[in-house]
């Protein structure tokens, strides 16, 4: 956090917040009406947790006694800040809503009923290139996929064990591109172009699958084909793919076919 004037700027890490919070609340399966939500939190809980930790930041930014309750100004500007931070970490989508807002509430992390999920709890298996937020612009998709794959391969061929790891540098180059995705805009490719960038986000993907989940060499998949196709997903632009829908994409693709396609 920076101060300025009278008041704080908030800036943070998204993935260490998202992971911070992932072990902050409690994820479970609930109960609303007749319908159960699995493995989800509560927007509450959340939002206190958040709360909580700002405090603590803000605090220490002023050196306040530790031993002593915190004043009433740094309690609602705590408060403040974890709606914020609660409300960033669903715009760049590291998890959202399940259930419907309730009538009356201003804000859907001040209602008591509003349910989440994190994207790693999803059905569809989690998002692999979301650990960390793409804030600059992107290269043309085909360039990109093209350096995913390639990367990809040279990562397949420098390493003897699963999974990876950051001491890695040919893992960190691989994720770098991989985040990449999050911010290229493939409205515009046409057929051709829209065929390569998907073969190679697809090959990239199961790759990537491969190594997240630690495959071994040998190891017996014949009976989880159905399975891996959706067990991860890759954010491009604004959507969701997993291998089986870029494989209905690329069935589908007819020439001069634009967008549509993410889920």
């Amino acid at each position: 956090t920076n101060r300025q004037n009278a008041g704080y700027s908030l800036m943070f890490n998204v993935e260490k917040v998202a992971t911070g919070l992932r072990y902050g609340v409690e994820i479970k399966d609930r109960k609303t009406m007749l319908k159960v939500h699995h493995r989800c939190f509560g927007g509450t809980e959340a939002v206190d947790w958040l709360a909580m930790h700002s405090l603590k930041a803000f605090s220490e930014k002023e050196n306040a006694d530790m031993a002593q309750e915190p004043n009433e100004r740094l309690r609602i500007l705590a408060r403040s800040a974890g709606l914020l931070l609660a409300q960033r970490l669903l715009e760049t989508e590291v998890f959202r809503q399940i259930n419907k807002k309730s009538k009356g509430s201003q804000n859907i992390f001040e209602d008591p009923q509003a349910l989440f999920r994190f994207r790693e709890d999803e059905k569809a298996g989690p998002v692999l290139n979301t650990r960390h937020v793409w804030n600059c612009r992107a290269r043309p998709p085909v360039v990109v996929a093209a350096d995913l794959v390639h990367k990809a391969m040279l990562l397949h061929l420098s390493v003897d064990s699963v999974p990876p790891n950051e001491a890695w540098p040919e893992w960190m180059a691989f994720l770098a591109v991989a985040e990449e995705l999050q911010m290229v805009d493939i409205s515009l490719l046409f057929r051709r172009a829209e065929v390569a960038f998907f073969l190679n986000l697809h090959n990239a993907l199961m790759l990537h699958t491969h190594m997240h989940r630690g495959t071994m060499a040998g190891e017996a998949l014949r009976g989880m084909r159905s399975r891996l196709l959706k067990l991860h997903q890759y954010r491009v632009g604004g959507q969701f793919y997993y291998m089986e829908t870029m494989q209905q994409r690329l069935l589908k693709s007819k020439p001069g076919a634009r967008g549509g396609g993410g889920v």
